[in-house]
């Protein structure tokens, strides 16, 4: 027998010990199948301990080995560890998230009925068990899906142990490859009574670059029954053979093409690639403002890193931002680039991170989870925009991936380049008064272009003149019709989906809203729904009001689908497309929407801040920002910063051609500091002016902080929850005595009080210390483990970018 330690994927902060077989060839970072309570699940192989404290007869053991060669390599599980215990993560379900979703193989039980019972002797749920199992054998986990029942194990249990059904494990996994049937020539050359179809068959097959793929032959004219007699005359053979599926076809030029670095760029690249050539980690910030050419920068240090044998990764925060730069990536390096997002089928997600696995991919394309991809030899690691919260997972292991790529980048000896237009001020903070990124700036757009010029548009104004809102003002119409007569092409940025977010009774006030969550119901266009952002709840619109029964219900404010639709009726020539969340439920939707865009066939493009980041449409001439000032109306301290980033960032889209752009920025708040300096493209002044408040208040970067989140069914337990944390915390300064080097804020009721069914209450901690916040949360967490107090279901965001 031998003992192995088990990183199981379930929500525990701790390993266990399994046993196997001896001459099982097991090592670390594989993956296994181990029982856990009730179920079986997959488990990931961290270590061989010599010795336990108690009898090794008492260990379960493992029920089979799912890899014939580890997954995670010891970097990997080294990385995995470290966000562990950072994040304060249960390390198998920190692992579970580095794998693709198809590699996460979980068991189950299959349940068959081998005897009628009597029907009277069967209690509880006993009776509608044999009833379904009376068509057939069942997986366990689907009948407890069509009973609906948690103790359902109890019953089965009992069946069982009277010999009325036969409980077995299902321990096969589904293999993800995709296959399919090729056609070669076979072993004889000649033969003699052909027909003229299997004579003419095997003139083109011989013409043809084989193999070729069976079902493109009846393109040519050679249908699979003259295959099937050529086969049997041995002519040809067919064999089965592995398919790549690509994430999309793109049109890739054949050669290059290579800008003239300006000497910002040049010196930009020299800093890196010199950092890359010595094997030593280094961390950038390249502040360059937006249409500086950051891209060709990222492209040519890639290619020196290539050029002396290693490896690149490339992160990038949208979906819809991939597109572009693969066709950018793969011009300059072919098919040595992977792309990994999370819109990509289990079939084609796997197929990448097995090419990048192999070797066969050393350049990769991705979103958050693309830093835990297995590339060997890793030289440099490039976090493009980012500032960006998409970078922040919302759900367990709540990681940060530009942190993380920070953390794997010093682990390989690798340079990671943090690069925006707009940093977050922690990063700008640890870069120019910290020293700990080496800072580099660019300062002008490329060919020496002007930035776009910005108009403030006060909405009060127009509420004014015309008595009542407005969705465009006179100045946006205006420019938008200029625009349209020059052949030029415009954005408009409104940073929220959907129709309309409100649906209000005039009559008494009601106001719609999720029947699990804290939020208004938003009127969708399309569909005609009445749908919960959070949840996904779904409704028709009452004909009726709830709360009054009046007819008079009435949509108030606007959507992406609104503005649409405004624009539309206003220049009913134009073709006016949308970009925003929704378009992305479809597969290939975004680089749809933006492929019409960049060949000209839309003129007008709406969308939410998907369209501010990265993008470079040269026809771009006129930006418009609707509703500037919504971000400013959050109660969260990164409110100013966040709406600062969005409209710097959408107006630097405009203007990136011959053609100096024009941004026009609508606002009932003209006068607030964050919509004058992003109007004026001032990073600095803003940072200057922000950063004030941060001191002033202790927040990051002058702090770190944690959220921790109880939640309930009921409202009076989720409070309990909240606050028996609090006082374990308080506790824990006491006993410390260090009382004053943490500070408790709550628990107090969250702003999103009520998610998914369940109640909310946060308590958020704040310490100058990074180390004494991280201790706090250890020994709190570990006495309320000694006291068996189930912490399952509660969130602990350690550095959270959003307080919701």
């Amino acid at each position: 027998m031998r003992l192995v330690e088990v990183a199981v994927a379930v929500p525990v902060h701790k390993t266990f010990t399994y046993t196997c077989s001896s001459d099982w060839d097991l090592s670390n970072g594989m993956r296994v199948l181990v029982p856990f309570g009730r179920k079986l699940f997959t488990g990931y192989v961290v270590g061989f301990p010599i010795d336990v404290k108690i009898d090794p007869s008492l260990l379960r053991p493992i029920r089979k080995a799912l890899d014939f060669e580890p997954v995670l390599n010891s970097e990997l599980l080294q990385l995995g560890f470290w966000l562990s215990r950072y994040y304060l993560a249960a390390p198998g379900e920190v692992f579970r998230s580095m794998l693709p979703t198809g590699l996460n193989f979980r068991g189950d039980y299959e349940i068959v009925l081998v005897q009628t019972p009597d029907q009277k002797s069967l209690v509880w749920d006993q009776d509608r068990i044999v009833a379904i199992l009376e068509h057939g054998p069942i997986r366990f986990e689907t009948l407890a899906r069509r009973l609906g029942r948690k103790n359902l194990w109890r019953q089965v249990k009992g069946l069982a142990a009277e010999g009325l059904i036969v409980v077995r494990e299902c321990l096969e996994e589904k293999s993800l490859e995709k296959t399919a049937l090729y056609v070669n020539l076979g072993s004889q050359s000649n033969a003699t009574r052909l027909t003229l179809l299997q004579t003419v068959a095997l003139e083109k097959l011989r013409a043809m670059s084989l193999p070729v793929r069976l079902s493109e032959l009846p393109r040519s004219g050679i249908s699979a029954a003259t295959i099937r007699s050529l086969q049997k005359k041995n002519l040809v053979r067919v064999e089965q053979r592995v398919v790549r599926r690509k994430p999309f076809q793109l049109e890739v030029p054949q050669c290059r093409e290579f800008w003239t670095l300006n000497s910002k760029q040049k010196e930009a690249v020299r800093q890196m690639g010199e950092a890359v050539a010595q094997r030593r980690f280094q961390s950038f910030l390249l502040h360059g403002v937006t249409g500086s050419g950051k891209t060709e920068v990222y492209l040519h240090v890639i290619a020196q890193a290539l050029e002396l044998g290693r490896s690149a990764l490339m992160l990038v925060p949208e979906i819809a931002l991939t597109p572009g730069l693969a066709k950018n990536f793969q011009t300059w390096f072919g098919e040595h680039v992977a792309i990994l997002h999370s819109a990509l089928s289990v079939g084609e997600r796997h197929d990448e991170w097995q090419r990048i696995r192999k070797n066969q991919a050393r350049v990769v394309i991705g979103t958050r989870s693309a830093v835990f991809c297995p590339l060997q030899n890793l030289g440099i690691i490039i976090v493009d925009e980012e500032h960006d919260s998409s970078y922040k997972q919302e759900e367990n292991p709540m990681y940060n991936g530009r942190d993380s790529a920070l953390i794997r980048g010093r682990f390989n000896n690798a340079v990671v380049v943090l690069g925006s237009a707009t940093p977050s001020l922690e990063s700008y903070f640890q870069a120019r008064e910290a020293g700990k990124h080496c800072y580099i700036a660019i300062s002008e757009r490329v060919r020496s272009r002007a930035l776009p010029t910005v108009h403030i548009v006060d909405m009060r104004t127009e509420f004014q003149h015309y008595g009542k809102a407005a969705i465009l003002s006179d100045l946006l119409k205006q420019g938008i019709a200029e625009r349209l007569k020059r052949k030029e092409q415009i954005m408009v940025l409104l940073n929220r989906r959907g129709y309309a977010p409100v649906l209000l009774c005039r009559s008494c006030g009601h106001v719609l809203t999720c029947e699990h969550c804290s939020v208004t119901l938003t009127y969708h266009r399309e569909g005609r729904r009445l749908r919960c952002h959070y949840c996904g709840y779904a409704c028709s619109i009452p004909g009726r009001c709830p709360g009054c029964d009046g007819e008079y219900l009435f949509l108030v404010g606007e959507g992406t689908e609104r503005v649409q639709e405004a624009i539309q009726g206003l220049f009913p020539g134009a073709v006016v497309d949308r970009l925003d969340r929704d378009a992305t439920r479809v597969k290939g939707g975004p680089q749809t929407i933006l492929r019409r865009f960049d060949s000209g066939e839309t003129q007008i493009l709406v969308g939410t801040q998907m369209i501010a980041k990265g993008h470079d449409f040269p026809n771009v001439t006129l930006v418009g920002v609707l509703n500037a000032d919504s971000g400013l109306r959050i109660p969260d301290f990164r409110s100013a910063e966040r709406t600062f980033q969005l409209i710097t960032q959408v107006a630097g889209r405009s203007g990136r051609g011959q053609v100096e752009g024009e941004v026009i920025v609508q606002t009932y708040y003209p006068n607030h500091y964050a919509l004058r300096y992003a109007c004026m493209q001032d990073y600095h002044r803003f940072y200057q002016h922000e950063i004030r408040y941060r001191k002033l208040f202790s927040y990051p970067p002058f702090s770190s902080l944690a959220n921790v989140v109880t939640q309930d069914s009921e409202l009076k337990k989720c409070q309990q929850k909240a606050t028996l944390f609090a006082h374990e915390v308080k506790q824990v300064l006491k006993d410390r005595q260090i009382e004053g080097s943490l500070r408790l804020l709550g628990p107090s009721e969250a702003l999103l009080a009520r998610l998914k069914g369940d109640y909310r209450y946060q308590t958020l901690l704040k310490a100058r210390s990074r180390q004494v916040l991280h201790f706090v949360l250890e020994e709190t967490l570990h006495r309320l483990e000694e006291k068996r107090i189930n912490t399952n279901g509660w969130t602990i965001d350690v550095d959270p970018l959003q307080i919701l």
